[in-house]
């Protein structure tokens, strides 16, 4: 028998939430809505989104004049926006409010003259729209490594992926510093995301074993599963259910449970019943 806790903040985040009520409000008034994009990181929602008239498009040429276009939670470059406008498409933009405000962030640093630094992973759809808002001149730091071969600058704009940990982007500021004689740092991570870091590193620490519920693709979630297994080697990310092992919970007495921000509350509750299911009890041990 062991304890399980879950984590206050694991699940949707506001922004999350925020784009599926839009697309769950178009399918309302629409048969077929596209998502340019997966919406957000999460197979499952994506798929039950599907189930209900939703499709996933990734090019401007799959969209034609007069279709519903939703613009994933991550955002998407300023060029691809105002193409699917061009071609007459009715555009509704379900970029988290936080996000829009890093792409806006990008843009000014570069109109004011800034060479913008974005600390983040450049594969990421949201890394590479804020990249295009800066003209495409931005240049994306994942590390310390990263930032040693910057180069000289007369002015720098130092700002981060919204799910990246808040001490990494901290930490890199100095370095950045020593590449410009003038350094203009916007904090750009999510405080949710901060938040829900903070929460599962305490949770972490008083866990045998740590669950980590959410898509393999979403950074948050696989932030969320590096900063436990700082704390506790037995941290395990998972998507569903059925990717746990039974033998990760012999001989222990408590078992921490968190989720990314892309992860619904329905995939939570049946990670927390396979848990019950086994010999789990919901308490804090």
């Amino acid at each position: 028998m062991f304890n399980i806790r879950v984590a206050e903040s694991a699940g949707f985040c506001f922004g999350v939430k925020r784009a599926i009520n839009i697309v769950e409000r178009e399918l309302k008034r629409s048969k077929l809505v596209y998502t340019f994009g997966e919406i957000i990181h999460n197979r499952f929602e994506v798929d039950r989104l599907a189930s209900m008239g939703v499709q996933v498009v990734n090019r401007v040429d799959d969209i034609k004049k007069g279709d519903v276009v939703v613009i994933r939670a991550h955002g998407i470059p300023f060029t691809e926006e105002r193409q699917l406008k061009m071609k007459g498409a009715r555009v509704v933009d379900a970029t988290c409010p936080l996000v829009k405000d890093v792409q806006q962030r990008a843009r000014m640093l570069r109109d004011e003259g800034y060479q913008v630094v974005v600390f983040g992973n450049r594969e990421h759809p949201e890394v590479k729209a804020i990249v295009d808002y800066s003209y495409g001149s931005a240049i994306v730091v994942a590390g310390l490594e990263d930032v040693g071969v910057l180069g000289e600058f007369d002015k720098l704009g130092f700002i981060s992926q919204t799910t990246k940990p808040m001490n990494d982007f901290i930490s890199l500021i100095p370095m950045v510093f020593q590449h410009t004689k003038e350094l203009r740092v916007f904090n750009t991570v999510c405080p949710a995301t901060f938040q829900r870091q903070d929460e599962a590193r305490k949770l972490a620490k008083w866990a045998d074993v740590m669950i980590v519920v959410g898509g393999y693709n979403s950074s948050n979630t696989t932030n969320l599963a590096l900063i436990c297994k700082e704390v506790l080697s037995n941290t395990y990310h998972v998507e569903s259910e059925s990717d746990i092992d039974r033998r990760w919970f012999l001989e222990v007495s408590k078992v921490g449970v968190t989720a990314g921000a892309s992860t619904p509350q329905w995939m939570i509750n049946r990670v927390v019943k396979f848990l019950l299911d086994i010999g789990g009890k919901m308490g804090n041990g």
